[in-house]
């Protein structure tokens, strides 16, 4: 590839149990990447990249570490890959959405248009969180547990209520 200053991420996608190649990209990775690793462990990757760019010291700049260790994931479940234009809902979420170990969770309101672009962005999505675990067994088995709840509904459904949404 070589890469020799900046960023970079490397994607693939598990297809039929095996991991294949999807891109590498010159750049930080998108949806919640940067935030979750400025929570694990302060450093906020474009503002270092940058610092690298234009030669200046990094390395010294490093802050210390979070004072208590997590482990931290993120996850997203895109929308725009759907059949429907609007977003049907997902079942199996609400044992996950109030869970201590959920950092941020994003999900679109049922009913929501859904993009015709590819995207991964939480505001996009039909849902994208960060999560966080006592180990890194932990963080990924609550990301496993939590896909395999979940579920897209097959039949759109009207709109929560106001009442609805703050129950």
């Amino acid at each position: 590839m070589q890469i020799e200053d900046g960023s970079f991420h490397l994607e693939a996608i598990a297809h039929k149990g095996e991991l294949v190649f999807l891109e590498v990209g010159n750049r930080v990775g998108g949806a919640d990447v940067v935030a979750t690793v400025e929570l694990a462990t302060g450093v906020h990757l474009p503002s270092y990249e940058l610092r690298a760019l234009l030669g200046e010291p990094v390395a010294e700049a490093l802050p210390e570490p979070p004072a208590e260790r997590r482990w931290y994931g993120w996850f997203v479940h895109p929308g725009h890959h759907l059949k429907e234009r609007t977003f049907p809902g997902l079942d199996g979420a609400a044992a996950f959405r109030d869970s201590p170990h959920v950092v941020v969770w994003n999900e679109l309101t049922p009913g929501s248009p859904l993009p015709d672009h590819i995207t991964y962005q939480a505001g996009e999505t039909a849902l994208a969180g960060i999560v966080s675990g006592e180990t890194p067994e932990d963080t990924r088995a609550l990301i496993v547990d939590m896909f395999a709840s979940l579920s897209v509904r097959t039949r759109p459904v009207p709109p929560l209520t106001p009442a609805e949404v703050s129950a």
